[in-house]
């Protein structure tokens, strides 16, 4: 909360050349481009180990290090690919979690950010909602792995124990500092998905 106080204060102001268009943009970064930044830092383990610092140093009024950040997350950022926003707005939210989202967010100090740019995206792209049907519970009795990540924010790995709870034939492993984009590519990961396709076949 006081990095984000800091910079509703006084927010900071950079500027970013965007090589592709050959232009200079200015940027102002504010308490809203503070949550996209640490929200993009929760995604690899490096990222989260070294948030709080970052946080700490934006409260002091230091914000280079959080412009370095911000300069090597854009290029990423800025190549916007329709699909998979187009299959995250079909999957959509039922009513009751749209109610827990947003009464999460208004006890963040970064209201929804982590969400971004959901459900507006999809509102603008016209991604149709397949509905509640669509997102029921699965049901499979064949043996079945699921494997989460231990610091995975993206898909928690409590998600992970409830889906393999409600399966009749699941194991639940968890990958002990894993995070989400890190887990599919993991030698573990690797490690365990062989072992389960030898044991069932």
């Amino acid at each position: 909360e006081r990095a984000a106080h800091r910079l509703d204060q006084s927010p900071w102001s950079m500027e970013f050349e965007h090589r592709r268009l050959g232009v200079t943009v200015p940027l102002q970064i504010g308490r809203f481009g503070l949550a996209l930044a640490v929200c993009r830092e929760l995604y690899s383990e490096q990222g989260q180990q070294t948030l709080p610092a970052l946080l700490e140093s934006v409260a002091q009024g230091e914000m280079e290090t959080l412009e370095a950040r911000i300069r090597r997350q854009l290029p990423l950022a800025l190549r916007l690919d329709g699909m998979p926003h187009l299959v995250d707005g079909a999957s959509g939210a039922s009513a009751q979690r749209r109610a827990q989202i947003e009464q999460e967010a208004s006890r963040s100090a970064f209201g929804n950010a982590m969400n971004f740019p959901f459900p507006e995206i999809a509102e603008a792209w016209g991604a149709i909602d397949l509905g509640d049907d669509y997102r029921r519970d699965v049901t499979v009795d064949r043996p079945t792995l699921v494997i989460s990540g231990e610091r995975d924010w993206n898909t928690p790995a409590e998600q992970g124990r409830r889906v393999s709870e409600a399966l009749p034939n699941a194991v639940h492993r968890e990958l002990a500092g894993a995070v989400h984009e890190t887990l599919p590519t993991h030698s573990t990961t690797m490690e365990w998905i062989v072992e389960h396709g030898d044991r069932w076949g």
